[in-house]
């Protein structure tokens, strides 16, 4: 059983044992492509960790009191929310901006934001159930305009280049006052790719654009 295995040994058929990313980094080296050296720590090592930090003695007592002390020392690190979450792609060519300006970039802070170019802000709909368990596989328009505009535009466009559209229309002004427009359409990764109180001229051309060409 091995803890620890080298990029040099792994591939993508070691997936269980190290992970995709581990097995794609092997894969990578091998195939010449430039992977700097270095490791996967295995299933097998986090199996043994889990197995001494849950044990029920007092070595697992011990383990936690070490494992909670070390961790707690990362504090900052796992703060900055601003990094993990406020990721943007204002400059991108398939992004449409809106005139609206971004908000300030601070890697300990996340301030949601609807500017296209931002991970899409999360709203609580009901208690246990998230705006985000409401988007699609695919893109999302989200309106949130009471029923004062028609979304069949862009479900038009979406099936003439056979792109998967889920429509979410919600009446609630907290999620409205949030995405400050009535239309938005959000990307498979959950940035905003586009916002506007009324369909484009032409959405043809709109996702032409989101989806580079």
């Amino acid at each position: 059983m091995s803890y620890v295995s080298w990029f040099a040994d792994v591939g993508l058929r070691d997936r269980p044992d190290v992970g995709g990313k581990g097995g794609s980094l092997g894969e990578m080296q091998r195939a010449g492509i430039p992977v700097p050296p270095g490791f996967v720590v295995t299933t097998a090592a986090f199996e043994r960790f889990l197995e001494a930090i849950e044990a029920d003695s007092p070595a697992g007592v011990t383990a936690r009191r070490e494992t909670g002390a070390y961790l707690a020392r990362f504090g900052p690190e796992f703060d900055s929310l601003g990094v993990q979450l406020g990721a943007r792609y204002d400059d991108s060519p398939i992004i449409v901006p809106d005139g609206s300006g971004p908000p300030v970039d601070d890697p300990d802070v996340y301030a949601p934001n609807a500017c296209p170019g931002g991970r899409a802000p999360h709203v609580w709909l009901t208690p246990g159930a998230s705006l985000f368990d409401r988007l699609g596989r695919g893109f999302t328009l989200l309106d949130l305009s009471r029923g004062t505009r028609r979304t069949n535009a862009f479900t038009e466009a979406a099936g003439t280049r056979r792109l998967p559209l889920t429509v979410v229309t919600l009446d609630q002004p907290e999620a409205r006052d949030l995405y400050e427009r009535d239309l938005v359409l959000i990307r498979p990764d959950q940035h905003v790719a586009w916002r506007g109180n009324a369909a484009p001229a032409d959405c043809a051309a709109l996702f032409a654009r989101v989806t580079g060409g």
